[in-house]
């Protein structure tokens, strides 16, 4: 039988600024990473540079509406089977709590975080996050940024840290743009993954919107210097979009959970970063939806994970499940976390990837959603294992 975890999100509004937000000013030429120019214009030296740029605009295609005086208050309500539980569960009651993220463009808007939890403060921190600015849903800001916490609620740019850290992508102006970033600690070092979706050619040749997508890796040692990108995967047709990769390095392996446009998620591993593994078709039921991004750890002898499917109906939603797989092939049945605006007035909202640590059997869970006005915002809450897992029947 399958169950539910329902999350209400009661947004309580508190009060609009009249005033049109300050103009977000966009990604400066001089930010683009040196070694990614020499790999694009390799890639298009043949090809024609007599016309001039396209202007690059965001891609919401309107000018951004007026933002939050206040930013509003969250409170989850942890249903079971559409039953409210409080009086069973009374510590599952709790507020998420909205964090101020101080982004390199100025908005303060978020999504796909990703975090990783340091028993011994690691490069002076014991929270470092992966994230990207997503202005107004511009995704000509949505390149990788590094923030890091003492106690991962309050986040702040390392000393000597410029964001964003790989610059923005050479081919920002044909509509190219970074996203999904990934971080991993190997031994001393901390990885970077990410994914870039190739803009269409300087010569305005017709390309398709999102068909080539690769995944590049930086490492660095200090957060403030990373070495130059490189190309892990690349695929020019399609086929694989490489969407939210999971990166687990096993200590012989790289091992990489992926989606596709089709919200199918795979597998592939390697030991070289050379010869990738046949990838292979990774199976969970989210009541039928695809899977649109995803977060997948191994906690002791399972995996768990998070997933954010797509509803593309006739009001497209996200929804998000928590799933758990002993060999990270087969996930089986996923539960889901409901995230609903019980508010009538509110009802432009949604959730996207989210990321999750586990410390001393307590889940510390980010997730971004999109509130009125196409802003995104970033939010945290905690959650016990033993209340986690006895909402599941687990």
């Amino acid at each position: 039988m399958k169950i539910l975890f329902f999350v209400a999100l009661i947004f309580t509004l508190t009060a609009c600024s009249q005033n049109q937000p300050e103009p977000i000013p966009e990604p400066k030429m001089e930010q683009i990473d040196t070694q990614h120019k020499a790999v694009y214009d390799e890639e298009h030296k043949s090809e024609s540079k007599s016309e001039p740029k396209p202007e690059h605009k965001p891609e919401s295609g309107h000018e951004p509406e007026p933002i939050l005086e206040h930013e509003p208050v969250v409170t989850l309500l942890i249903e079971k089977n559409h039953v409210e539980i409080a009086s069973h569960l009374n510590d599952v009651i709790f507020n998420a709590r909205f964090l101020e993220i101080q982004t390199y463009e100025g908005s303060g808007q978020t999504v796909h975080p990703h975090v990783l939890f340091f028993d011994e403060k690691f490069m002076g921190f014991h929270y470092i996050m992966a994230i990207t600015p997503y202005p107004y849903s511009n995704n000509a800001h949505e390149n990788p940024s590094i923030f890091g916490s003492h106690d991962g609620v309050i986040w702040e740019v390392p000393d000597g840290v410029i964001n964003p850290v790989v610059g923005i992508p050479i081919d920002i102006a044909y509509g190219g743009y970074y996203s999904d970033p990934f971080i991993l600690r190997k031994d001393n070092i901390l990885e970077l993954w990410f994914r870039h979706t190739l803009g269409r050619s300087p010569e305005g040749q017709s390309i398709r919107r999102n068909s080539h997508n690769r995944i590049y890796r930086t490492v660095s040692t200090d957060l403030k210097n990373w070495s130059p990108l490189d190309i892990m995967l690349d695929c020019p047709d399609n086929l694989d979009a490489f969407m939210s990769p999971t990166v687990i390095h096993n200590g012989s392996k790289y091992r990489i959970w992926y989606a596709n446009f089709n919200s199918q998620l795979f597998y592939i591993e390697s030991d070289d970063f050379v010869s990738w593994s046949e990838r292979v078709r990774v199976y969970a039921d989210l009541g039928g939806l695809g899977i649109w991004h995803h977060e997948i750890r191994h906690t002791g002898e399972q995996y768990e994970a998070l997933f954010t499917s797509a509803d593309w109906g006739n009001n497209p939603q996200f929804r998000l499940f928590f799933a758990i797989s002993d060999c990270g092939l087969d996930f089986g049945i996923g539960s889901e976390i409901s995230v609903r605006c019980l508010s009538p007035a509110l009802v432009e909202y949604t959730v996207h990837k989210c990321s999750f640590v586990k410390i001393n059997g307590v889940y510390q869970m980010y997730f971004t959603v999109t509130c009125p006005r196409r802003t995104w915002r970033l939010f945290y809450f905690e959650i016990a294992e033993e209340n986690l897992y006895r909402l599941f029947g687990s």
